[in-house]
């Protein structure tokens, strides 16, 4: 009882207790310098944070303090002589069984709903104690009562914040992992089978990237309400992170799973309407099933989740977890975290291709690319890391290191005394390009480095700009009036239209390897890079071509009439120092 209630209020009951006793023989209890009147009783009383309640054996209330008109809204002369039941317990009767209790043992401690005056429900934690008088008949009842509703509703509110997902209101990470186990040993003991559904939004970094987080947080919200009306009873949904989403059936076998896949794809086969605008939001689903699929929690996570790539990677829909699907899966995963942590160390690096002219053979501008080299794996291709930045939404942070990182090996060369003709060419991400301020973000990167925007080129690849074009040509138009140049890099290898590509603000065409690479044997190759040039100086733009490893192939380009042109011909990509010692000379106005 101390432990709950503490000691101050066993001994106010302790106090009272007397008290009722001596005013029931003498009206009044004697202090150390005299008698105490029940007036001043009750103002002791009256000073207590809690509302203490005397109450008789029926029920009547006798007393009332202030703690007790503070707490439910009624002043004394308004509850003496009314029935507790009737103005305290939202059901009738519901304070007798506490009040029996303490009649049998002399006192119940514990927790209690009450209403105030206004109605609303109170938690109540209550400590009643019998008063009896001097033959030790039981005389009436003292409650002293805590109000613990806002106290409850911090706990319930921290709760919600540990177990429950704040954006859509759906069970997180920590509350699924524990619902899935339960429904593991309940499958277990059952000899049920259970069906793990991993979820992921397709292409819904697009909406954060170029509406802002805002709009991609609407657009969850809607998904997460979908897919909630799409499940039934037995089925769980949860959000594990971002875009991520989990359902756990149980039971489950394929089959169900499968017609569980098809209801989710189906509440999404509509366009999801958020803050005024619609987004088409497509989703791939990975399944594991119990216990085909893993024994554990983690392992059927594990595999749903590799299925769910696998599924992302054949654009979408649904597919049930296979042995072959690991395959590489624990290599690729590895790379991703060893990227992760190589980004964060500052262990990326550039390294610079000379761009030269097709005519004269000399520097016109170089290109910079990012370079991994691992303590264990060494040279690791961006074939391979970029792409897994990719789906880890890591590129647009990989892009803007880049982009600072060129502009600060420029300014060095610069300020070492070399000179740097031409443009330094960098490539920006399409995620990058659907950042809300972007072209803002770019012209202050270049300033922080004390660069002219006229020294650097950004080069988009065809199928990025083609992502949004209206989007691309705003942002890219920005740019090009703040001086930089713009090149539209692989071309040919998308789907862009000529009616874009003519309001494209782009100064320079790069023609992808893919076409170079075959030109001398391959006509058709050759006829779509003659084609290139051709379109190109037609609309007034210049044309390089990369991956030229071939003197002939150079000859024929520069008789095609190309301007530009990189590739191992010239030089591979090389370290700064590297570079600047084989292609910079001392800048004459600093000799």
């Amino acid at each position: 009882m101390r432990n709950t209630f503490g000691s101050f209020r066993w001994r106010a009951a302790q106090r009272f207790r007397a008290q009722c006793r001596g005013q029931c023989n003498t009206g009044a209890v004697t202090g150390r310098s005299g008698p105490i009147s029940a007036r001043e009783q009750a103002a002791l009383l009256d000073m207590a944070r809690d509302a203490i309640i005397v109450r008789d054996i029926a029920g009547a209330i006798q007393f009332w303090n202030k703690g007790a008109e503070r707490i439910y809204g009624w002043a004394a002369h308004e509850v003496l002589g009314r029935d507790i039941d009737e103005l305290l317990y939202p059901a009738a009767g519901a304070s007798w069984p506490p009040a029996a209790a303490a009649l049998a043992r002399g006192e119940w401690s514990g927790e209690l709903v009450q209403r105030n005056r206004a109605g609303a429900l109170l938690n109540i934690e209550a400590h009643i104690s019998v008063v009896r008088d001097d033959e030790r008949r039981p005389k009436a009842i003292l409650s002293i009562n805590t109000d613990v509703t806002e106290r409850k509703a911090s706990v319930e509110r921290i709760r919600t914040l540990a177990l429950y997902d704040t954006l859509t209101g759906l069970p997180n990470r920590t509350l699924f992992a524990d619902r899935l186990n339960q429904a593991l040993a309940a499958a277990g003991r059952g000899g049920q089978g259970l069906a793990v559904l991993f979820i992921d939004l397709n292409r819904f970094k697009e909406i954060n990237d170029t509406q802002g987080h805002g709009m991609g947080d609407a657009v969850l919200v809607q998904v997460a309400q979908r897919f909630a009306a799409a499940l039934r009873g037995q089925e769980t949904l949860a959000r594990l992170a971002g875009d991520e989403f989990v359902v756990i059936a149980q039971p489950a076998d394929q089959q169900s799973a499968e017609a569980i896949a098809a209801r989710l794809e189906r509440a999404l086969a509509e366009p999801v309407a958020a803050r005024n605008h619609t987004f088409s939001v497509g989703l791939s689903i990975g399944i594991a099933l119990y216990p085909q699929h893993g024994a554990n929690g983690d392992d059927l996570l594990r595999c749903a989740d590799i299925a769910m790539y696998r599924a992302k990677a054949l654009g979408g829909g649904h597919l049930f977890y296979q042995a072959a699907m690991s395959e590489g899966m624990a290599e690729r995963m590895e790379l991703a975290k060893d990227l992760t942590r190589a980004f964060g160390a500052g262990e990326l690096q550039l390294h610079y291709q000379p761009q030269v002219c097709l005519q004269t053979g000399a520097l016109v501008g170089a290109e910079a690319l990012l370079r991994w080299h691992d303590a264990e794996r060494g040279w690791v291709s961006p074939a391979s890391f970029i792409p897994i930045a990719e789906s880890r939404g890591m590129i647009a942070a990989l892009g803007g290191w880049v982009l600072r990182a060129a502009c600060r090996q420029l300014r060095e060369w610069r300020d070492g005394g070399l000179s740097f003709p031409g443009r330094l060419s960098i490539n920006l991400a399409a995620q990058q390009l659907g950042q809300a301020g972007i072209a803002d973000s770019i012209q202050q990167i270049a300033a922080a480095a004390g660069l002219d925007p006229g020294c650097l080129e950004l080069e988009l690849t065809e199928s990025g700009v083609m992502d949004n074009v209206e989007r691309a040509i705003a942002t890219l138009a920005t740019l090009k009036q703040a001086g930089f140049s713009i090149a539209i890099d692989d071309f040919g290898t998308g789907y862009s239209s000529l009616a874009y590509l003519k309001r494209l603000p782009a100064d320079k065409l790069k023609i992808d390897i893919s076409f170079v690479r075959e030109m001398l044997t391959d006509r058709h190759d050759y006829t779509i890079v003659n084609t290139i040039i051709g379109m190109a100086r037609n609309l007034g733009l210049k044309v390089i071509a990369e991956g030229v490893e071939q003197g002939p192939q150079a000859q024929l380009l520069s008789a095609l009439g190309c301007d530009e042109a990189q590739g191992y011909h010239y030089g591979r990509p090389v370290p700064p120092a590297e570079f600047a010692q084989a292609w910079l000379a001392p800048d004459p106005a600093t000799v």
